[in-house]
């Protein structure tokens, strides 16, 4: 594994790719919390009686929670960790790494693997373990004819999970506090007891292993060896340098890495995708999905995250969100094109499966066409409905007419013309010849209407309406590289490496400092967003302005080794606090290892 990650989980959860489970380290860190979230009755304590619980209600320590796809809503099924002694809390430090969460008090240890998608194991020797939660409503804690305890913690919001804790070695206890008052369970408290010899063994279940039949397990040591290869595996898709910033992103996409529902009869995730974050925005957004390929060097396995992409489209109209529980649908950046584009750059991109090629070339022709009948009022006219379809929600494209003509959504639509014109010529296909002369005309309509002799502007496509933005997203026609005349591509270049505008020690901002809108602490609206920044660095690269490039990549990559893989940085000061475990994002992970890749480009 390279150097190692030591993985602090106040910043970043400790899981694995299709884990139920995660851990993290409450440490207060994301302030107090709404009454709405909290685990009480307002006159009963919160997580752990007779201590000083803070704004929050959540004692520093550690915690496990299942996984809450499609949720919002945090710190929801916990259940806190306390090592114990002869049965009382110990004092205790630990050390987490991908492959395993290892408990140290004195000479007692307990380590932590989450051995299949479903499960957790867990054992120790010369401590024991507690798990301790207060109860919502319809929150349930049973012992099961076999001594297996259950935990139900899905409560009212439905976010949470099932535990089902089994005995390998050691003893299980349960105490359920029961309220007649309330008539419900309020606290429960699951006992990891040492044996006679000082060792437990437990392992930890989404699902009743009584029904699923599970008898056998595997040792321990056998499981984390095969959870030590698949992240070694999925690494070597990436190809990074051995670095610990690279392989902190590769962890956390590995962790953010979701396979396909292959038992539901209808299901939302119809391929692999990769979400967003295990901790916030536990789904996978579609406008992400074509940069997290820009990433990863394998180029089947690149290939592999475009077509994966395409399982979900509907009618010709792609969602822009997915995950287990949900489907959303709306227009997003097509990034596709640019993707696609840059994987065929490659060297050994020739032997690429014609099949899939075609498969892809299917898919990206039925959305273009999307975009054609959805969001065009005319020939090489297209325009955002919406200000949020932009991808970036405050971007200052909110203050003016739409539907919105905007320089960045033609730059997108170039490259994707393009790359249906390659697709089509490598997989033998007819219309390349169409394709290619539907770029063309988009080109020419982003110079000749779009250029104002100084900077790209936006116009109403209703309106008619001219207007001139302070938006980094108005300079994303740089990745067109040398289709662009030599002037505009210059001009560019030098506002993104303006100190006075755009370029910060942390990365381009979102946003000129010179607009009346800057917001430095804002997505979209002036802070640094990492999925932008991989996009423009590439962009300066493809526009020989490498210099520019350099100068961002060194300031992004600073930044993250400084604060962490942060999908939004903010260019001076120190950084807003975040919930716990919520500092690590894959955006941001692709984003850093693209750029990572790109220093070679300069």
């Amino acid at each position: 594994m390279g150097e190692g990650i030591a993985l602090d989980l106040k910043k970043v959860p400790f899981s694995r790719r299709n884990a139920a489970y995660l851990f993290f380290e409450e440490d207060n860190s994301g302030g107090g919390i709404s009454d709405r979230e909290r685990f009480r009755h307002d006159d009963a304590p919160l997580l752990y009686s007779g201590e000083d619980e803070g704004e929050t209600g959540y004692p520093p320590g550690l915690y496990i929670t299942a996984s809450s796809h499609g949720s919002t809503i945090r710190r929801k099924g916990l259940l806190r960790l306390i090592p114990t002694r002869g049965g009382e809390p110990a004092d205790y430090t630990y050390r987490a790494a991908p492959e395993k969460l290892t408990i140290e008090s004195g000479d007692g240890v307990i380590e932590i693997i989450l051995d299949g998608d479903d499960s957790v194991r867990i054992r120790g020797r010369g401590l024991g373990l507690r798990f301790f939660t207060r109860m919502e409503f319809m929150e349930g804690a049973a012992t099961l004819p076999d001594g297996t305890v259950c935990l139900e913690i899905f409560g009212i919001y439905f976010v949470g999970g099932s535990f089902y804790f089994r005995r390998l070695d050691g003893g299980i206890t349960l105490d359920a506090a029961y309220n007649n008052q309330t008539c419900r369970t309020e606290s429960a408290t699951v006992e990891l007891i040492p044996s006679e010899n000082g060792t437990f063994e437990t392992a930890i279940f989404s699902i009743n292993p009584n029904e699923y039949e599970i008898e056998s397990y595997k040792p321990f040591d056998e499981c984390l060896a095969e959870i030590e290869g698949d992240f070694d595996a999925f690494r070597r898709r990436y190809g990074a340098e051995d670095t610990r910033l690279a392989a902190l992103c590769e962890y956390l996409l590995w962790i953010s890495y979701q396979d396909m529902d292959r038992l539901s009869a209808a299901p939302n995730l119809k391929a692999d995708m990769i979400f967003s974050g295990r901790i916030r925005d536990v789904l996978a957004k579609m406008f992400h999905q074509p940069l997290h390929s820009l990433a990863v060097a394998d180029s089947r396995a690149a290939l592999g995250i475009l077509l994966d992409a395409f399982a979900h489209i509907s009618d010709r109209m792609l969602p822009t969100e997915v995950s287990r529980n949900r489907i959303l649908f709306g227009a997003f950046p097509p990034a596709f094109g640019l993707a696609l584009l840059e994987l065929i750059k490659r060297p050994g991109a020739e032997t690429l499966p014609t099949e899939q090629l075609r498969a892809l070339y299917d898919g990206m022709a039925e959305h273009f066409g999307w975009w054609r009948t959805a969001r065009s009022l005319g020939e090489n006219s297209f325009s955002y409905n919406m200000p949020r379809e932009c991808g970036y929600d405050a971007a200052t494209y909110a203050l003016c007419d739409f539907p919105l003509e905007t320089p960045d959504l033609y730059a997108w639509l170039i490259l994707y013309a393009e790359a249906l014109a390659a697709l089509a010529a490598a997989a033998g296909l007819g219309g390349a010849d169409e394709w290619t002369a539907c770029a063309k005309g988009l080109l020419d309509t982003l110079i000749s209407e779009l250029w104002d002799g100084d900077s790209f502007v936006c116009r109403g496509a209703l309106s008619g309406r001219v207007f001139k933005c302070g938006s980094a997203l108005t300079y994303l026609p740089i990745i067109l590289g040398e289709r662009l005349p030599r002037e505009i591509a210059a001009k560019l270049a030098a506002d993104l490496g303006d100190g006075a505008k755009f370029m910060s020690g942390r990365g381009f901002l979102s946003e000129s400092r010179e607009g009346p809108y800057f917001s430095a602490g804002e997505s979209g609206r002036g802070a640094v967003d990492l999925p932008l920044q991989a996009v423009l660095i590439l962009g300066l690269c493809a526009a020989g302005h490498g210099d520019t490039a350099a100068a961002a990549a060194a300031a992004v990559i600073s930044a993250a080794e400084t604060f962490g893989v942060r999908d939004v940085i903010v260019p001076d000061g120190e950084q807003p606090a975040r919930a716990p475990a919520d500092n690590g994002d894959s955006a941001a992970a692709s984003a850093l290892l693209a750029i990572l890749a790109s220093r070679g480009k300069e």
